[in-house]
């Protein structure tokens, strides 16, 4: 095996401190191809800075302190690598396996960083030269180490071959940032920071984002919360209202409000009852459909049966089953409920959505069925999410943006992911491909006041419209006065 090491040396986050043993973090980006292909999956790394007598200075564990290099820390820090390329903030306590940093680490001359990268199949390699601390932000290093040779005798290599042109590598270091940033706001449920370092990020776990920055008057494209996406094309409540089954108040199923609720009782009734509620309209390509429904009775004395709830679709003529939304199988006398909370995959060209309780006890009685929300997603049209940004976020004369999208479901052959920066100065940096083929920093006319807003519009597909349409959990963007 042999792995190839790219990487962007070490940037300090924090501003020093007086204090000479306040902790930072350490910002390190990096690139590793094995056998000549950049790495995809889970690394395990294994970090230290050293100075010149060669022993360790500080190692993410915390161990070996003192110790000589040749003994490496004892715990890997497990890191997702895309495209051979990995990121981690060298001191952020957050992570496991990742000990404090010092100020005091970098008191001596010579500081040098230590990596040590293991795939999980040829075991610890050390990726040399070790990287002394550099003030230029995007010095390139280069290392080759050979599986069946120690570190000592790795040879070191910079040709053409092992080393991408310094712009891909910036686009895909920062692509791997803003990926790492949505999923700390998915999964620590923190605000992230403004700071111009580290670029903006949103998650949408909530329908205005983590951060709150989703200007929901604004923004037209249609939020999933269970799986915390938004989706490209506009939510459609309209239609004509079906209900043969005489449901209370049908309007408040298609209010966008979860706390109110259409309502049937459910009466004495034979095997087979149905109870419906829908909406019918012209021919349009329903995407997604999202539910919100439940029935709760009493099961009668002839016998057990099956009740459902399910999604049907109406093609003009007849309704036919979409998905069985749940079921339950109970014995006479027995108290039944079935439920439903959430979006399903339709993708079909429909003139009509329902939702039905499918009673299959006989004489089954008491309760209601309720429906709290029916409503669908239809494509088409671009639609955008709009997220208003903090003031300071950006410099005021950015003329260069990189934009990264948290991908749920996309088709790249005809569908597209944009973004764009404006203010009510006038400033605008026009539509940016997110994806074209991948992230990359783009130029426009240089902005004269910060943005105050971000834009992301997706595109669905123009051609046949069939499954893929656009759908992102998360955006990262981050922005430059100059080449970045």
């Amino acid at each position: 095996m042999r792995v190839v090491l790219v990487s962007l040396s070490v940037g300090l986050l924090l501003v020093w401190a007086a204090h000479a043993a306040v902790p930072l973090t350490v910002n390190h980006q990096g690139h590793v191809r094995v056998d000549g292909v950049p790495f995809t999956g889970t690394g395990y790394f294994r970090f230290g800075f050293y100075g010149a007598g060669n022993t360790w200075l500080w190692t993410n564990d915390g161990t070996r302190i003192g110790v000589g290099i040749g003994t490496p820390p004892d715990a890997a820090i497990a890191l997702d690598t895309v495209r051979g390329t990995y990121n981690v903030r060298l001191g952020d306590i957050a992570l496991p396996a990742m000990a404090p940093l010092p100020s005091t680490v970098f008191d001596g001359d010579d500081v040098k960083l230590r990596v040590m990268f293991d795939d999980g199949a040829n075991g610890l390699q050390v990726l040399l030269p070790d990287q002394p601390l550099s003030s230029a932000p995007y010095a390139v290093h280069a290392a080759t180490a050979d599986h069946a040779t120690t570190a000592d005798t790795a040879a070191s290599a910079t040709t053409a071959e092992g080393v991408p042109e310094l712009q891909a590598q910036v686009d895909e270091v920062c692509t791997l940032i803003g990926l790492n940033a949505i999923r700390q706001m998915q999964n620590r449920a923190v605000d992230w920071s403004s700071g111009q370092i580290d670029g903006w990020a949103e998650a949408y776990t909530d329908a205005d984002g983590q951060g709150g920055s989703v200007d929901l008057e604004a923004t037209n494209s249609y939020w999933y919360p269970q799986a915390g996406v938004y989706l490209a094309g506009s939510p459609g409540v309209a239609g004509a209202i079906h209900n043969p089954t005489g449901f209370e108040s049908p309007s408040l199923a298609f209010d966008d409000d979860v706390s109110t609720q259409a309502r049937c009782s459910i009466s004495q009734s034979s095997a087979g009852s149905l109870h419906s509620l829908g909406l019918t309209f012209p021919e349009t390509y329903v995407s997604y459909a999202r539910v919100v429904a439940n029935a709760s009775f009493y099961g009668g004395e002839y016998g057990d049966g099956v009740s459902l709830l399910k999604l049907q679709g109406f093609d003009g003529s007849t309704w036919t089953d979409l998905e069985i939304l749940d079921s339950q199988n109970a014995p006479a006398y027995n108290n039944i409920y079935v439920g439903y909370s959430g979006a399903i995959a339709v993708n079909a060209a429909l003139q009509g959505v329902r939702v039905v309780l499918d009673l299959r006890q006989s004489e089954s009685s008491g309760k209601y069925s309720s429906v709290y929300e029916l409503s669908y997603s239809t494509s088409g049209t671009s639609s955008e999410i709009h997220h208003n940004l903090p003031a300071g976020t950006f410099a005021p004369n950015i003329s260069q943006a990189i934009g990264v999208a948290m991908i749920d479901d996309w088709d790249g052959e005809d569908s597209n992911i944009q973004f764009k920066l404006t203010n009510t100065a006038g400033d605008d940096s026009g539509w940016l491909d997110v994806m074209n083929p991948s992230p990359r920093f783009q130029s426009f006319t240089a902005f004269t006041s910060e943005p105050e807003k971000v834009i992301v519009r997706l595109v669905p597909k123009t051609n046949a419209p069939t499954g893929g349409m656009p759908s992102i959990k998360g955006f990262w963007g981050r922005t430059s006065a100059g080449a970045p």
